[in-house]
């Protein structure tokens, strides 16, 4: 007899049907079972922005790792760490800002002190720094102040004048168009 597939909308339906209580316990059991589901509900129900702290040094560990420790930088790590905040935080358009502007500027500051990268390693960047100006937009469109973070990529877009592969022409476009618009 084959086995019938168990998805979403069945579990849902045993999820409605049990007490509270035992939901509560369920939740209980998934925060135990690992460090995944352990984070997101941190992140989901924490009120502190305490809570960046711990995604921010991830992304400084996935894209400027100290050298002694033969590491290498890890775009895909330092994504997946903003996509999980993303998942458990998706109002929190300044943390999530913040943890964008900190993947472009740990990857630039890696550039900064090891010298010239590779073509891919400057595309990684460049992307994510649109994403950033993306998102620092819809700030300033819902009325918060973007200043400290216009700033912070002004200071990033300016660092890296000697730096070659379009690099530094691509962030300056980026930069000028979104906020040095004329009046």
């Amino acid at each position: 007899m084959p086995v019938k597939k168990i998805n979403w909308t069945s579990i849902k339906k045993q999820l409605q049907a049990q007490e509270p209580k035992d939901t509560l316990n369920l939740l209980g059991e998934l925060y135990k079972l690992n460090r995944e589901n352990k984070q997101f509900l941190d992140t989901r129900f924490s009120s502190s922005k305490e809570v960046l702290k711990v995604y921010i040094e991830a992304i400084r560990d996935a894209l400027d790792p100290p050298l002694n420790r033969d590491m290498e930088v890890d775009f895909k790590s330092a994504r997946k760490v903003i996509s999980n905040y993303k998942k458990a935080r998706k109002d929190d358009i300044e943390g999530i800002a913040e943890l964008m502007l900190c993947f472009v500027e740990n990857a630039n500051d890696f550039t900064l002190s090891y010298g010239d990268m590779w073509e891919q390693f400057y595309i990684n960047i460049e992307t994510m720094y649109e994403k950033v100006i993306v998102e620092v937009t819809k700030m300033e469109r819902m009325g918060i102040d973007i200043g400290p973070l216009q700033e912070r990529l002004r200071e990033v877009m300016s660092s890296t004048s000697d730096i070659g592969w379009g690099y530094h022409d691509t962030l300056a476009d980026l930069y000028f168009t979104a906020f040095e618009k004329e009046s």
